[in-house]
Order: structure tokens, then sequence, then C-alpha cells
């Protein structure tokens, strides 16, 4: 497996280093965090980088038609100004032409994927340095200023919440995971070690969905890899399983943040306790207007809580905000979307990028079940859904066209 050392050259990747580096001190990480015009900054940089290498052509129209329903759902209702919704739309329009599959090139995979790399290997050095500093009583997940107390989804590790470090962490597992089981060198053991000790980072964050997704995602990039030897996937993941049982009892204190937010929520009333007010809000707007719903980034604030001041919302699930927010229309686009770049992801031929494409874009999928973030411009998971979406739709493009 060489496909790594192809894409990785720090001497010569000055560009998609800085850009990443950008993007992830201007988002998730809890020191030297810089102002979120940064973020923009490294998207627009990664836009321009790409229009200047020439060839660019139209990609993917779902991408299109996504905006298309986004517009219809902003002039077929009267949104209230608070939100601020065009101005969010015309951002997150901005995030999609310079990072999504809308245009594509052959150039702009290369570099999107080298940039791809570079947010994974940086974001696992802080998923696994998160992992130590629970243990040395380092949190920087701070409200006001003030560091947070460890405990069940109030620590952040290296990150500045909770909910970055969980995400993080757990696509870091996935990466991590797929590498661990192509490299052949002495490497190998650790990376798995660095796997491991992600997904120890993601049981801390205390995230369920994070912890869940990324199991089921990294069982998704086994399968696609092996996906002509299923007798090595079973050997592969029956080794994994017989270690894991034999050694629990000494990594099973990992799991406690995890069950302690798992009884408080049975406390208050069910698993999903904390999202059913969430949930039954956007199922009620989806009902109010099913066809192109009730708007781009908003939500009614007779059902849900709205900040009046900056119009921020928590809308509590991607795929029930894509169908309350676009209707019928959206879920038509989004929907097809990601179920066709799961068959082209697995239809790659090199076994690192099937692996890895596959299990994030599984991961993603059941995430957006019970995280809000699909629609938000600001979002770094949001970047990185379309970032691998551009990827998936790329390989798969060029290499049937033998030019990548």
């Amino acid at each position: 497996m060489n496909e790594l050392n192809i894409l990785v050259n720090y001497k010569k990747d000055f560009w998609p280093i800085s850009i990443a580096l950008l993007v992830l001190f201007s988002s998730i990480t809890g020191f030297f965090l810089l102002n979120q015009l940064y973020y923009y900054i490294a998207v627009a940089a990664c836009g321009i980088i790409i229009f200047k290498k020439g060839g660019v052509r139209l990609g993917n129209v779902s991408v299109l038609l996504l905006i298309i329903a986004c517009i219809i759902s902003l002039l077929f209702n009267n949104v209230l100004s608070f939100f601020r919704a065009w101005q969010r739309l015309g951002v997150y329009i901005f995030i999609l032409f310079m990072i999504s599959p809308l245009l594509i090139s052959k150039d702009a995979v290369i570099f999107k994927s080298k940039l791809f790399i570079y947010i994974w290997l940086i974001t696992s050095i802080l998923s696994v340095g998160s992992f130590f500093s629970y243990y040395l009583g380092i949190n920087l997940f701070k409200v006001n200023g003030t560091e947070l107390e460890l405990g069940a989804g109030t620590f952040g590790g290296l990150m500045n919440h909770s909910m970055a470090l969980g995400p993080s962490s757990a696509l870091s597992t996935i990466f991590l995971f797929v590498l661990a089981i192509l490299t052949n060198t002495k490497a190998k053991r650790y990376y798995y070690i660095a796997a491991l000790l992600c997904l120890g980072a993601c049981f801390l964050s205390a995230s369920r969905a994070a912890v869940g997704a990324s199991v089921v995602g990294c069982l998704v990039a086994l399968a696609s890899i092996n996906k002509n030897h299923l007798s090595r996937t079973y050997k592969i993941l029956f080794i994994i399983v017989a270690i894991g049982a034999v050694t629990f009892p000494i990594w099973g204190g990992v799991t406690d943040l995890v069950m302690q937010k798992q009884e408080k929520n049975k406390e208050m009333g069910g698993t999903m306790a904390s999202r059913e007010d969430k949930y039954g809000a956007r199922i009620e707007e989806f009902e109010s207007s099913p066809i192109w719903g009730i708007g781009y980034c908003t939500v009614n604030p007779q059902l849900d809580n709205v900040n009046r001041e900056n119009g921020q919302i928590e809308p509590g699930s991607s795929w029930l905000a894509i169908a309350s927010m676009t209707g019928i229309f959206g879920l038509l686009v989004m929907i097809p979307l990601c179920v066709s770049s799961i068959k082209k992801a697995r239809r790659i031929k090199d076994d690192f990028w099937r692996g890895t494409l596959s299990g994030m874009m599984v991961f993603f999928i059941l995430h957006m079940a019970v995280e809000g973030y699909i629609f938000a411009p600001k979002s770094y998971l949001s970047l990185i859904f379309w970032l691998l979406i551009s990827i998936i739709d790329g390989k798969y493009y060029y290499e049937r066209n033998n030019s990548v």
C-alpha cells in the first residue's frame, strides 16, 4: 500500500498543509483558536488553487439541485429576518462551489485528496492527544472562558467542544484503522494503537452517536477493502473482538462516560430523551410544508429555541432538517446523492480510498440522523461531508477514465 506515500510530501505540500491547519485551527481546536474569518479564507484559498490550475467543469448536478431546493424553500416562505437565512445560504453556496463536487477537475481531485489526508493526519494527532489529556486533567472545552470539569458530555480534550472531539476522533479511528489494515511495515502496530486511542477519545467525549457510527464505519471499511475476500474480513474481525474481550478489564473504564450519559437520558425519559422534542418539532414543521419545507436554516420559533440575536438554531438531526427546511424536494436530492456516493466509493479500485471513503460515508449517513450540521455553513463537519462526497465523485470518475 503506497497510496499514502504518494500523496504525502511535506516539502512540496505547503498549500494543502496550510489550508488543513487553517480549517482545523479556526473550527475545532481548543488552543490557538483563530477567528472564523480564517475558516473562510482557507476555503477560498482551496477554490483559488483549484480554479488556477484550470480544467474545471460541471460535476455532480445533484449539488446544483440542492442549491435550487434551498432557494425555493426561502422564496416560498416568509422567513423571519433574524434567521439571516439568505446570508447563510450565500455562504453555504460559496462553500459548495469551493469544496463540493459541483465543479470538478483532475487537479481538483488530487488537491482535495491531499487536503483530506492532511486534515486526518492532524486530527488523528489531536484525537490521540485528547485521549491522554483526559488522564492529565486537561480539558479545553470552555464556557465563558472557564474550563469545564471532566464529565459525561463536558470533555473536549484538545478540542473546543465534546461534540467536536466525538466525530473528529471517530473519523480518525476509521482513517487509522484502514491504514493499519493495509500497511505491511512495522508501522502497522502503531496505526492500530493510534486507532484504539482515537476510539478511546471518542468514548471519553460521551458521544454515543459518534461511537456507534465509528464502529459501523470501521466494519464497512474492513468489508470494502476485503470485498473479494470475505474470509479475511471474518478473520480480522474475530481477532479484534477476541483481543477486545480479553483486554476489556484494562480499557473498559473509557466507556464510563458514555454509560453515565446513557443513564442520564434514561432518567429523563428514554435513550433519545435529549433530542425527542427537536425531532418532534422537525416532523411537525415538515408536515406543515412537505413539498418545499419551511425555509433553509429556519425553524418554527413556537416549536424550538432560536437565538434571535444571530439566528442560530440547533435542528437536532441533519436528515430531519433537510426534510423540514427543504421538504420532499431536498430529500429527493440528498438521499439518492448519499446512496450513489456509497455505491461509487465501494467501486473505487484503490484499497485505501475504497475503505476510507466507504467507512466515512456510512459514518456520516448514520451520524447525520442525530446531529443537525448539514446545512450549517460554518460547520466543520458539513465541510468534511462535502469534501468526502467530492473526492468519491472525482476518484470514481477519473479512475474509469484512467487519468487519476
